[in-house]
């Protein structure tokens, strides 16, 4: 199966993926295929949505990969030497092909309650979602009308800043050129 199927099989069977993962060897195996996919996408230049489903597929996966990690019994884990252990730990996790630190990124990831994490990918989405969205026709003429909005309102201030300056030149020339008394007459004259 080439690249473009996997990829197309991930998008359709999302879902499936995720709930065939019954071993830590299995989320591990399904994980090398996710990166495998996001390497070519990405060298591809492939659409956003896809990148973002991959993404959450990862993400999702090292969630999974997270619980059954915590779950297992790898030797080393629990009490004795803590030397020793850390060796015995890091050889086992060496064997089913992830690092300490990889283990360490996947079970912080299980530990996020469940409302939170889909709260997260959620948000995350949308935002992908609102900025792809806006590479439409719908979104350039948005932002047409946002910037003739804009250059309206530029104006309108323009033209106040214009006739301030004016009212500023008339008032200065109506102190020099008239008396008190009649400034008087001609600022009642202005208010009615």
């Amino acid at each position: 199966m080439n690249t473009i199927e996997n990829a197309i099989e991930l998008r359709d069977n999302a879902k499936c993926q995720l709930l065939q993962i019954k071993s830590v060897e299995d989320g591990i195996s399904y994980l090398n295929k996710l990166s495998a996919i996001d390497k070519w996408v990405k060298a591809e230049k492939l659409d956003a949505e896809l990148q973002n489903i991959i993404a959450e597929q990862k993400l999702r996966t090292q969630r999974i990969l997270g619980q059954l990690l915590r779950e297992s019994e790898l030797p080393g884990r629990g009490g004795g030497d803590v030397k020793s252990s850390a060796v015995r730990e890091l050889d086992t996790l060496d064997d089913i092909g992830i690092s300490r630190k990889q283990s360490s990124t996947f079970q912080q990831i299980a530990s996020i309650p469940d409302e939170t994490f889909e709260g997260f990918i959620h948000e995350k989405k949308s935002a992908v979602n609102d900025a792809v969205a806006e590479l439409t026709t719908s979104g350039a003429v948005r932002l047409a009308r946002s910037l003739k909005d804009e250059s309206e309102t530029i104006k309108i201030i323009e033209d106040g800043l214009e006739k301030n300056e004016e009212i500023r030149k008339l008032a200065k020339h109506i102190n020099i050129t008239y008396t008190k008394d009649q400034r008087k007459t001609i600022v009642s004259l202005i208010k009615i």
